[in-house]
């Protein structure tokens, strides 16, 4: 994928457009690009809100660890990107397409071009509004475990659960046992 995005393990990172340090713990984002000392991709690392002053396409699905983020930085970078989704509340959204959408009408399967089926509408922008609004609900519960282990846990007993649960851990703290 051509664009990562996670929070900074750390503060020694350093923006790409404005060249100041990302902060621990901050929503930092990548262009992945060709290293000039071997055959694989390194992250050039922005902050959120330099990243869309430089990077003007984007697509949420061509970032990598975009369903690792806290709901509300999932929103920002949907926004700034033109993708949408609808919510229960009513904020905005409407899912970019690609001006293509297969539907079938009486049996037969043919293409429309941006058009929603015929009668469905309203019950898709509820399904979607419902995926949607279980979708924040969820994120939001693995966000609150998430915290709740970080500052109640001791790295040793998460390493100690991982163990028992057959998974292997990461160095880099309790961060990145979380993540």
């Amino acid at each position: 994928l051509p664009f990562r995005a996670e929070y900074a393990k750390s503060n020694r990172s350093c923006c790409r457009s404005c060249r100041s340090t990302i902060s621990k713990d901050s929503l930092r984002l990548a262009r992945m690009v060709q290293s000039p000392y071997f055959d694989g991709k390194i992250p050039h690392w922005y902050h959120s809100h330099c990243f869309f002053m430089c990077i003007r396409a984007l697509s949420t699905s061509d970032v990598y660890g975009f369903d690792n983020l806290r709901w509300n930085d999932q929103e920002i970078i949907r926004g700034k990107s033109g993708e949408q989704l609808a919510t229960k509340t009513g904020t905005s959204a409407a899912v970019r397409t690609n001006g293509r959408s297969d539907e079938t009408d009486s049996g037969t399967s043919r293409k429309r071009k941006g058009r929603p089926p015929k009668g469905d509408s309203k019950r898709a922008k509820q399904d979607e509004s419902e995926d949607c609004s279980s979708l924040q609900e969820q994120t939001q519960f693995v966000w609150k475990i998430r915290d709740h282990l970080h500052e109640n846990v001791k790295t040793t007993a998460l390493k100690q659960l991982m163990k028992w649960n057959d998974q292997t851990y990461r160095k880099g703290g309790k961060s990145a046992l979380l993540a």
